[in-house]
């Protein structure tokens, strides 16, 4: 559902609805990334994954600086801003690759396969979390 929920998107666009626990301070949300070509490459923000800004949680001091720098920059699209919170904490948190370019290849009941979007990118951040613990 990412931002849209289930009324923010499609031919009535309401408000875009953030997902709930991403939105909030009290976690880390992980976004998704995917090669920009056809190989191992530049990375771009993975545009099937969530993200967006709370309704509920204001943009931390910790973010305040980041978010600033997104919503000046060209390359941000931003949608109008009646659909969204431009004051809200912005998530994902982090990111990692995540697209269906070059998915991970994983074992399944003996099988090789690709796994990709944030069920691929979540755990990849949490053992890179845990080497840094």
């Amino acid at each position: 559902q990412g931002v849209c929920g289930r009324e923010g998107c499609g031919y009535i666009k309401r408000r875009f609805k953030p997902d709930f626990p991403a939105a909030s301070p009290y976690i880390t949300a992980v976004g998704g990334t995917n090669f920009e070509g056809s190989t191992i490459g530049a990375e771009s923000a993975w545009n099937n994954g969530g993200g967006g800004f709370s309704d509920t949680f204001a943009i931390p001091a910790y973010q305040a600086d980041a978010v600033a720098a997104y919503k000046k920059s060209p390359d941000a699209n931003l949608p109008p801003k009646q659909y969204w919170n431009s004051t809200g904490r912005g998530y994902p948190d982090v990111a990692a690759l995540g697209g269906v370019k070059t998915p991970y290849c994983v074992e399944v009941g003996g099988m090789f396969q690709g796994v990709a979007g944030t069920s691929a990118s979540s755990p990849v951040v949490a053992g890179v979390f845990a080497k840094l613990n």
